[in-house]
This record gives structure tokens, C-alpha cells and sequence, in this order.
């Protein structure tokens, strides 16, 4: 399990200790620190005493952002498992269990649950719930439904076979829409999957999350950057059809027209030069016979 973390010290104890409630207890966390500048360090240390908990901080190296985080915690890993965990969210006790069980009986790449929001729990852990991650959750053909919206997956929700995801599952410079590309570059490789619909992973709705700050012209921007690297992951693998890149494009477009629309102009320029290089580099896949099988 991999934990990346910016300034969750008030969080992250409760998310810990989701995993060591885990009914299986075979499992390591690592949780890796993406410079914090609170006090995480000194809520970490007591649980350090757990001979399955490792603290580390992302190597100065490396681009600043969770995405590094989480590469580099894949890269300590141990384990022939994955399982991405947000510094805010929990597990419900049996899902370790739960998910490696099936794994192991079926021998998948991947196996997925459900997530669904919570805004805080009372005294007696009884969750104050609200929407589920995806409205709808169909079990079929995970790449192209999740491609097209017609289901989404939270970070947390897959537990994967760590040698069918290859190395730096995350793009490091993107500061939005990770989880999201990530899966994209993972599905298009069709891995054997099993999708179960309980919810194991609860979601935290609270006011600290990028996509509820102010930054909307640099969440559009990697909203585009994703699609962008999506387009080309999908042209590399022989995967772009036309419908998939007049889907993407048409969504480039309207992470184009978002932030204007709010009077934002920051990166006006370079949003449009993604739009520009998207439909040059890639015209010349409606002149091809085979986007249209």
C-alpha cells in the first residue's frame, strides 16, 4: 500500500490505522512524504514501531507532487501487490482480504471495488455518507467504459499485480487527472480484471482537495496535458480510433473553454498550443482506413 502525503498530519493517523485494522494482515505501507511542512514526521513515528510501516520522503530529485510520490513508493515496494491510497481516505477492514482473495482465485492483473464519499463519522464510527465515486458501475469492458465515462474508479479502488503495471505507473509533471490517466495507460494494455461493486474504500470530502481551491486555470491546464498524453499513449499502442480521439479531443476542448469562460487567462496560450500540436501531430489519423474498424 501506498500512501504519498502533503500536509495531512490531522488525516493521515485515521488512514493508517483503516490499514492496520486490516483483517489480512499480510501487507506493507509505504508512506511517502511529498515535503510537508507540517508536523506528519511526528504523527508517523509512533506507528513506525510497526515493522510494516515505512516512512520515507520523496528524493529531492524528483518533480514535487504526488505523482513522484507514489512512483517512488512503487519503486521501494516489495510486495507483488499495489494498492494507491490516498493520506485522507480509509479501507474498510476487510478489503485487503476481500480483494486478494479473488485476485489469487482468479489470477487477474487487477481487481477492482467500489468508493463512495463520506464528510465525517460521528462517535460511535458511523459514516455520514454522500455520493458514490461513479453513478453508474457496469462490469464489462473496463477500458472502453472507463474511457468514455460510463464508470469511474478512485485512486484506491484497484488492487493490482505490480508486475503487470510496469515501472512508473504516473506521470510525474501532471498535477491533475493522474489517477485518471493512469488507468487509461493500464486498461489499454487489457489486463484480466474482476470488477465488484462493494464499497471498500471511503472517500474524504473536505475543503483541502486541489479540485475545490481556486487554482481552476492550472487544474484545466492538466486536465489537457492528461488528455493530451492519453491521445498519445492510445496512437502508441495502436489504440487511437477515431471515435476515442473525437471524444478526447472534443473534452481538450472543453477544458479549453472552461477557465475563460470564469475570466482566467493564465495559460491561454498554451492550452491553445496543446489544441494546435493534438490536431496536427494526430490529423492524419482520420486519413487511415483502420481508426474507423
Amino acid at each position: 500500500i501506498i500512501i504519498p502525503s502533503y500536509n495531512r498530519a490531522d488525516l493521515i493517523e485515521e488512514t493508517i490505522r483503516s490499514i492496520q485494522n486490516q483483517t489480512y494482515t499480510n501487507w506493507e505501507l509505504i508512506i511517502v512524504d511529498d515535503g510537508s511542512t507540517d508536523n506528519i514526521e511526528e504523527i508517523v513515528k509512533p506507528f513506525l514501531e510497526d515493522p510494516r510501516i515505512t516512512y520515507t520522503e520523496r528524493p529531492k530529485d524528483r518533480p514535487g507532487g504526488g505523482n513522484a510520490a507514489r512512483n517512488y513508493g512503487f519503486e521501494l515496494a516489495k510486495g507483488k501487490c499495489i494498492k494507491w491510497l490516498d493520506s485522507d481516505d480509509l479501507l474498510a477492514s476487510h478489503c485487503l482480504e476481500k480483494q486478494m482473495k479473488l485476485m489469487q482465485e482468479g489470477g487477474y492483473d487487477v481487481v477492482f471495488s467500489r468508493s463512495r464519499f463520506f464528510s465525517k463519522k460521528d462517535e460511535d464510527g458511523n459514516f455520514t455518507w454522500d455520493k458514490y465515486w461513479s453513478k453508474s458501475f457496469p462490469k464489462d469492458n473496463p477500458f472502453e467504459n472507463y474511457l468514455f465515462g460510463q464508470i469511474r474508479f478512485s485512486t484506491a479502488d484497484a488492487l493490482w499485480n505490480k508486475d503487470f503495471m510496469g515501472a512508473a505507473p504516473f506521470e510525474e509533471n501532471l498535477k491533475n487527472s493522474q489517477e485518471w490517466l493512469m488507468y487509461i495507460t493500464q486498461l489499454v494494455k487489457n489486463p484480466s480484471y474482476l470488477i465488484d461493486d462493494e464499497v471498500l474504500v471511503y472517500s474524504r470530502m473536505h475543503s483541502g482537495q486541489m479540485h475545490n481551491n481556486k487554482r481552476l486555470s492550472l487544474h484545466y491546464r492538466h486536465q489537457m496535458l492528461a488528455r493530451y498524453f492519453a491521445i498519445k499513449n492510445l496512437k502508441k499502442t495502436g489504440k487511437l480510433t477515431y471515435i476515442r480521439f473525437k471524444y478526447l479531443y472534443k473534452n481538450l476542448i472543453l477544458n479549453f473553454i472552461a477557465p475563460i469562460r470564469s475570466y482566467k487567462f493564465k495559460f491561454l496560450f498554451p492550452n491553445l498550443l496543446i489544441l494546435v500540436r493534438t490536431l496536427i501531430l494526430y490529423l492524419g489519423v482520420f486519413l487511415k482506413k483502420s481508426v474507423y474498424e
